[in-house]
């Protein structure tokens, strides 16, 4: 990165993410300094490679739909973003967590949710009667079965599609949309700054899955090992 500014002179040696950049899987890339988010001193490099998609989206969730006192559902709920959705919900007064067989009830709990059987429609949908805000990252019949049952001040936010089928119910009232592009329109600098900036302050090594790192010329391995069933660990590419 080329600093030219004197204003930017403190990122001279420094870690940092360009991600407003285009072509991050470069050796060199061009960086606006404005958008470089500096990573803090000492916070693991897999921390910060992560500290992106899902902790910001998780981030925006919470600041636009608060859950203190609420009661609160999370679909795959062994994913890294409901996992922190749950982990800085803790506010929530109550938060359940959806997910696919019994052997992930653990994982569930240690994050702070009650968990559910996805196959258990009687107390997914139980769940649902009962949850103020429902975090949904399935779509499809899960999603629609939920929505069809909350009460009418709840609301359901779809930030993601992982059963590739829309959501089909007949009231579609209470359905928000959440996607991170949509920030983006009238975003400056100060305020992507500020974002990562309250981030850094939640991020810890116990808020993101453990990491295996692959060298970039094993990136078939890393892939075969993404494709494995009940994988909790995050495959990393050693770009050096």
């Amino acid at each position: 990165m080329v600093v030219s500014p004197a204003s930017h002179h403190h990122l001279l040696g420094r870690a940092v993410l360009p991600l407003k950049s285009v072509g991050t899987w470069q050796d060199i890339v061009d960086c606006d300094p404005a958008w470089a988010i500096p990573v803090p001193d000492g916070l693991a490099d897999h921390l910060a490679a992560r500290a992106y998609i899902n902790p910001l989206a998780a981030h925006l969730m919470l600041s636009r739909w608060p859950v203190a006192g609420q009661i609160v559902m999370l679909t795959a709920a062994t994913s890294t973003c409901a996992g922190l959705l749950a982990r800085w919900g803790q506010a929530a007064h109550r938060i359940y967590g959806v997910c696919r067989t019994r052997s992930q009830f653990q994982h569930v709990a240690d994050h702070g949710m009650v968990p559910i059987l996805n196959e258990d429609r009687q107390a997914v949908l139980g769940a649902a009667r009962k949850a103020d805000l429902v975090f949904d990252a399935v779509g499809g019949d899960l999603a629609g079965a939920i929505l069809s049952v909350m009460r009418a001040q709840a609301q359901m936010v779809s930030y993601g599609l992982l059963s590739s089928q829309p959501i089909v119910a007949t009231d579609m009232t209470r359905l928000r949309r959440f996607h991170i592009r949509d920030h983006f329109a009238t975003l400056t600098p100060d305020i992507w700054q500020g974002w990562f900036q309250e981030i850094w302050a939640k991020l810890t090594e116990d808020h993101l899955p453990p990491v295996r790192r692959f060298a970039l010329a094993d990136w078939k391995a890393a892939l075969d090992f993404f494709n494995q069933p009940q994988r909790l660990e995050k495959p990393i590419l050693m770009m050096g």
